[in-house]
């Protein structure tokens, strides 16, 4: 592909999703005096993961759909998105984007 020609030829996107972590990390200053913290995992679980799994479920839906309908590109982190797939693309993407919002709205 010509790079002089690139965005004739698609255009380039820059896809991010992120979701809250279940577990936080818990300061060694809260364990019993005499506990070696290399053997402990001081991770606190913020929320259950069953709450997170319809949020993560649209999340993975959406990154494998665009990058089946994607061509790598140099940049690390951009794909390329072929000019006969924008449309499509752009559509079912906002469709996750809704159903992603309305399962985030659940936690409200």
């Amino acid at each position: 592909m010509n790079d002089d020609n690139i965005l004739k030829k698609g255009c380039l996107v820059y896809f991010t999703c992120s979701i809250w972590g279940i577990t936080k990390k818990v300061s060694g200053d809260v364990l019993k005096p005499g506990i070696n913290p290399e053997y402990v995992v001081n991770n606190k679980k913020k929320i259950n993961r069953t709450y997170l799994e319809s949020v993560s479920k649209v999340r993975n839906m959406a990154r494998t759909f665009i990058y089946k309908k994607s061509l790598p590109f140099k940049i690390p982190g951009i794909i390329f998105i072929p000019r006969d797939m924008i449309d499509l693309v752009d559509q079912q993407m906002q469709r996750y984007q809704r159903e992603f919002e309305a399962e985030v709205t659940t936690f409200e």
